[in-house]
């Protein structure tokens, strides 16, 4: 069964999510998947093709939009790490409280700069899945914005899902120096796969590598071979989605 549900956190913002619930009697295991900067829940289909997968080994699968992004509610322009991070508590806040759900085996799955928000919130979850991961997200942002990053006015890009521009603020720059996501990898005890595609042409390989480096075990690292950062191609999505459901069943 898939559909939308929603809450509001303690600022009255409202966060949109979608639920994919398989049909059983008893709570199940429940994974989060938390998108990438200024990106929507269904990241181009690939999180619907991941919450599917789950869905039927299953896991309840939770997806939602952050704040000032997809149907959700609130400014993109005041995004930040910290933020963000709380969202994500929130979620899993709101996951943990739903009847049909296991509290005890929640997962959690980072993607692009989700896995920042997923860093530097550590997380009290089960296992962890960390994709196309962003160890250093003030340089990363930077190269993106390119000519229009602007360190104390509005940078602005175009929106990878063709609904005109990312704006945001100055606010992000300043909060993201506060992290050091390699060494804040550390304090998570949570078993951590990350995984990555050999030709990400966003991210480099240095990323996965610096996090796998500093990452407690049990730890894995795999690097996918000719996938891009949204890994498109059925060989190389369908290699991912088994990766990430083969973690979340050995561990959750």
């Amino acid at each position: 069964m898939q559909k939308k549900v929603w809450f509001k956190n303690k600022k009255g913002e409202r966060l949109v999510g979608t639920a994919h619930i398989p049909k059983a009697k008893e709570k199940l295991p429940a994974v989060i998947l938390a998108h990438g900067f200024g990106g929507i829940r269904s990241e181009q289909g690939m999180f619907i093709d991941i919450a599917r997968a789950l869905s039927k080994a299953g896991f309840c699968v939770w997806r939602f939009d952050f704040v000032g992004c997809g149907e959700s509610s609130g400014s993109f322009v005041e995004m930040t790490l910290s933020k963000e991070g709380r969202e994500l508590r929130d979620i899993i806040r709101f996951v943990k409280k739903q009847p049909n759900v296991d509290r005890n085996r929640i997962g959690l799955l980072g993607m692009s700069f989700g896995s920042c928000s997923t860093v530097a919130l550590n997380p009290k979850v089960k296992a962890i899945v960390l994709l196309s991961s962003v160890a250093k997200p003030y340089q990363s942002l930077k190269e993106l914005f390119g000519d229009q990053f602007n360190l104390k006015g509005i940078s602005v890009h175009a929106s990878r899902y063709g609904k005109g521009k990312k704006r945001i603020g100055p606010k992000i720059w300043k909060d993201l120096k506060k992290y050091n996501l390699p060494k804040l990898i550390r304090r998570i005890k949570a078993p951590v796969l990350i995984v990555h595609g050999q030709k990400d042409s966003l991210v480099g390989l240095d990323s996965p590598k610096l996090f796998y480096k500093n990452a407690n075990k049990p730890k894995r690292l795999i690097i996918i071979k000719k996938a891009d950062h949204m890994y498109r191609g059925q060989p190389m999505r369908r290699q991912m989605i088994e990766e990430v459901t083969d973690w979340f069943k050995k561990y959750l």
